[in-house]
């Protein structure tokens, strides 16, 4: 039996937390650890070891801490290489800030439930590209 595939979803929003959550754990059996902040998702990210990083780039009055967060983990270390999809009601704003980065995908808010899960398996399906 395979390993479900772990996700750490970061998002001060705890409707938005809840309903990515249950989607990706009720219809698409992965194992999500939701946090609140980017305190909490440094917390949990190495005893998680994610898959994915799912998380709201937009967290608290810096806007560019969580993008800071992230490629501050790409710098080097186990988390490398982990596939991030960033969701932001600020897309056109935080667009430009995240161009260029690798296995990393930007999504508006609001979005369809299916972008969410397209772009997710797109991810994963080039870290394990990566990974072989």
């Amino acid at each position: 039996m395979s390993q479900k595939l772990k996700i750490l979803l970061l998002d001060d929003d705890v409707f938005h937390r809840g309903l990515l959550a249950e989607g990706l754990e009720d219809y698409y059996d992965f194992d999500v650890t939701r946090v609140d902040s980017l305190a909490a998702a440094q917390q949990a990210i190495s005893d998680l070891n994610p898959d994915l990083l799912l998380l709201d780039l937009v967290v608290g009055d810096d806007r560019l801490e969580v993008l800071q967060w992230v490629k501050n983990l790409r710098r080097g270390g186990p988390f490398k290489n982990v596939p991030v999809l960033f969701v932001t009601a600020y897309f056109k704003e935080m667009e430009e800030h995240v161009r260029g980065l690798e296995r990393t995908v930007i999504l508006e808010k609001p979005f369809k439930f299916d972008d969410v899960t397209h772009k997710i398996r797109k991810l994963l399906g080039q870290a394990r590209e990566i990974k072989v």
